[in-house]
């Protein structure tokens, strides 16, 4: 057995003595026969070369390898090596060993940001930065915004960023850039990617590096209508972008739009990050997507891992799959939470209920009545229609009590 590489292609050859079985397995690796020989395009060779070569060893299959895929497999061993080494100097960190050389340079370089950061902020900030590819799962409140920008200023001054690619939802823009400039010091040079003429907007990607922005704020339905311009921006000479997803949760769905869409464009960026205080808001596979962005083909968790974690779930296990995620991903994220900050304990009260007044009751009413006015077999025709009224409803009820002349004006549908 042979085993080459020309360009993305992985080649097998002398497949001879190999059995049915053995071939079938090719097969759902996905390589196809080409002339005597087994090929399979790869965009991430390393991965499938080991995957490959893993197989032959465990059949017992005797493997004569070119010196490129040598080299490949060297690079791959010194990679996960080097991985092993940072993931065991971040467990550290959020074990509290954190006295070194490097934190004390760090700590020093904090204090000349013009918003002093809190201790457990600098705690945050290192564990990111030594990282590279850090996740925030800290509590509202808590600071992780000022926290990725101290990163993110420490990575410029040592030339390995130049500019900020925020991903997130609308809300998250004006905040952005009031933090840029109140832990900065500097009003951020800003650029909104979202909405507006879709041409103007896709012009922007092929600006020339002298007239690059420092923050780009764009959103994930932006992401997913503008990824290959993205690709390209960040690809292009002269672009090192820290790319960060700030609410990363919106990204939890497995195979949806907007997470094929950033998992595709962050294999283009060296730095990133991931923002949200609820990293598992229904189900432990929502942290999944997270981990694959961060990390891509050296993702911690294995696709055994993800297929364990779905039956553990499934089958009620949570304490094995609390487990699990904590030995392949716990020393990778940083949580503060709300005691850390000495907040006090949520308090619940009893919802106040107010009664509608006739005018509000009248509009409920009519709005309630149209939407159920719709009937059954005309509902995806009208699903827009149906969708607006939805979310319109409280919108409405909200003006009928603050200002009724509101009534009167559209809804706008963003």
């Amino acid at each position: 057995m042979k085993i080459s590489l020309s360009d993305l292609n992985i080649i097998l050859d002398d497949l001879g003595d190999l059995k049915s079985y053995q071939i079938s397995q090719l097969v759902y690796y996905g390589y196809k026969q080409h002339y005597g020989t087994h090929i399979k395009y790869s965009e991430s060779p390393i991965v499938d070369v080991i995957k490959i070569i893993e197989y032959f060893e465990e059949e017992n299959i005797g493997i004569e390898y070119t010196e490129e895929i040598l080299k490949l497999i060297e690079h791959s061993t010194s990679h996960k090596n080097e991985l092993k080494s940072i993931f065991k100097t971040a467990k550290n960190i959020k074990d509290g060993e954190i006295y070194s050389d490097s934190f004390i340079e760090f700590k020093n370089f904090t204090t000349t940001l013009p918003r002093k950061l809190k201790s457990h902020q600098i705690k945050s900030a290192f564990h990111f930065y030594t990282l590279g590819n850090g996740a925030n799962f800290s509590v509202p409140g808590s600071g992780k915004t000022s926290t990725v920008l101290s990163v993110y200023q420490k990575l410029k001054e040592e030339r390995k960023c130049n500019l900020l690619f925020v991903i997130g939802p609308p809300s998250c823009f004006q905040p952005w850039k009031n933090e840029f400039k109140d832990t900065l010091g500097r009003t951020a040079d800003a650029l909104i990617l979202s909405g507006g003429n879709r041409e103007l907007r896709r012009s922007e990607y092929y600006k020339s590096q002298d007239n690059i922005f420092e923050l780009y704020l764009t959103t994930f339905q932006t992401v997913m209508n503008d990824c290959e311009e993205i690709i390209k921006f960040l690809s292009q000479k002269g672009v090192d972008a820290f790319l960060i997803i700030d609410e990363a949760h919106y990204i939890k769905q497995l195979g949806g739009s907007w997470s094929s869409s950033i998992l595709k464009i962050s294999k283009y960026s060296k730095y990133k990050g991931i923002l949200t205080g609820t990293p598992i808001p229904k189900s432990y596979k929502d942290v999944f997507n997270l981990f694959d962005f961060l990390w891509n083909e050296d993702s911690p968790l294995s696709h055994e891992d993800k297929i364990r974690i779905d039956l553990d779930e499934k089958k009620k296990n949570f304490d094995d799959v609390k487990l699990l995620l904590q030995n392949k991903i716990g020393s990778l994220f940083y949580r503060v939470r709300k005691e850390d900050l000495g907040l006090r304990p949520a308090i619940f009260h009893e919802p106040i209920v107010v009664k509608m007044n006739n005018s509000e009751q009248l509009i409920y009413d009519y709005v309630k009545a149209t939407i159920y006015s719709l009937e059954v077999d005309n509902y995806f025709k009208n699903e827009d229609v149906l969708s607006n009224l939805w979310k319109g409803r409280m919108m409405r009820l909200r003006q009928a009590v603050s200002y009724p002349k509101l009534l009167m004006t559209a809804i706008d549908n963003h």
